[in-house]
């Protein structure tokens, strides 16, 4: 179509500069050593306009084949790209077999061998083929140099999901060396961090994770707090066990589970005062059943102590069963049976489930009503019963 424009508007140019001419004749004299050439200047212009048109038309001819051929490779693409989309639609469908095919067909021509190998990979990983699917990595690994980190993860994937642990430890770390900022391969490291115990290790991919800033909090909080639950139970010296815990993020230390190894560790290296405190602090905020039993097991030569603080703790949890209870539990130990009665037996009017109902059939025995005892605990197992119903 551009080449009928031009020859329109090389015609029109002509006949306009031919009309010029014709109002205004010339001539061109062309010499070359003993030779003279003399011609009009239209007929100069008019060989110099077949000549040029000549030169357009040959470079056209020229390269028609290579346009051909652009032609052709084009076709053969985007028919590639096709294959592909079919074989992505196939995945999605569950005909891995199907997908497999189309993979393959695509994988020579199409603008994304990336996906094509991905794809291949994955359609031989569904039907189980895991040779063929581990000779494909290697495959797409020699090839696709500048994607090295998404092969290596496809490969980290495959063998955790055949339980190679090891195997896939050691392709993450390599992950990890090559591009230190993947968070999906930090993540999968991270857990198996967790199975082999690897603590230290774990806290460095966790401050990674961090300044990454990618990684959902949930995820985080969950990989911290078992980061430093671990690295507490091995502290061997109280330095260390404080340097730890002052390490811990605000959020981690509001966990009342952490909380509760840390003053056990504390308490295990002597340390009760600071364990006694860090416990006080966190039961003015929130009641815990396991704080409140490690804090009675700091002072548990001290029941006066104990009964005084928990009497506290009634009056800021009112009505709470289980820190009548313990209350319960604490009295019946100080041998102050009748209290221990009154306390037992106000928890089960506002919980009778099986442990309160146990408590106070040890107290009536104790005031040697055998039968009232009996009575209480055969309720007690009754209580259990439903507890274990209700799951």
């Amino acid at each position: 179509m551009k080449f009928g424009f031009y020859i329109i508007l090389t015609i029109l140019l002509g006949a306009l500069l031919a009309q010029n001419l014709i109002d205004f004749p010339g001539h061109i004299s062309i010499y070359y050593k003993d030779f003279v050439v003399d011609i009009s200047l239209v007929f100069f212009l008019l060989c110099l306009s077949i000549f040029l048109v000549s030169i357009y038309i040959l470079s056209k001819v020229l390269g028609a084949p290579g346009f051909l051929l652009n032609k052709a490779k084009n076709s053969k693409r985007d028919k590639s790209n096709k294959l592909l989309e079919n074989s992505i639609l196939s995945m999605s469908k569950g005909d891995y077999q199907n997908a497999q095919r189309n993979a393959l067909k695509a994988l020579p021509s199409c603008d994304n061998p990336i996906l094509a190998y991905t794809q291949i990979i994955q359609a031989y990983d569904s039907q189980n083929k895991y040779k063929e699917r581990d000779e494909w990595i290697k495959k797409a690994y020699e090839k696709l140099s500048h994607a090295e980190t998404h092969i290596l993860l496809i490969q980290a994937n495959t063998q955790l999901k055949s339980s190679n642990y090891e195997n896939a430890k050691i392709t993450l770390e390599k992950i990890n060396k090559i591009e230190p900022d993947n968070t999906i391969a930090a993540v999968l490291l991270a857990d198996l961090q967790i199975k082999f115990s690897e603590w230290k290790q774990l806290e460095n991919n966790l401050a990674l994770l961090k300044s990454l800033n990618r990684t959902e909090e949930e995820k985080l909080f969950e990989l911290e707090l078992v980061s430093i639950t671990e690295l507490i139970k091995d502290a061997k010296t109280s330095d260390v066990l404080k340097k730890t815990w002052k390490g811990a993020s605000s959020s981690v230390k509001e966990n009342s589970y952490l909380v509760d190894t840390y003053c056990k560790k504390l308490k295990e290296l002597n340390e009760n005062e600071i364990a006694e405190k860090i416990l006080l602090n966190f039961l003015k905020k929130t009641f815990d059943e396991i704080l409140i039993y490690t804090y009675i097991s700091l002072n548990q030569d001290q029941s006066d102590k104990v009964i005084k603080k928990i009497s506290q703790w009634q009056k800021r949890y009112v009505n709470n069963s289980k820190l009548m209870r313990i209350h319960a539990e604490v009295l019946m130990k100080d041998q102050r049976w009748k209290e221990a009665k009154e306390c037992i037996e106000k928890a089960i009017e506002i919980d009778p489930d099986s442990r309160n109902y146990f408590i106070l059939g040890e107290i009536l025995f104790h005031f040697g009503k055998v039968d009232s005892a009996c009575e209480t605990f055969r309720k007690s197992i009754r209580a259990k019963s439903k507890e274990d119903d209700k799951g």
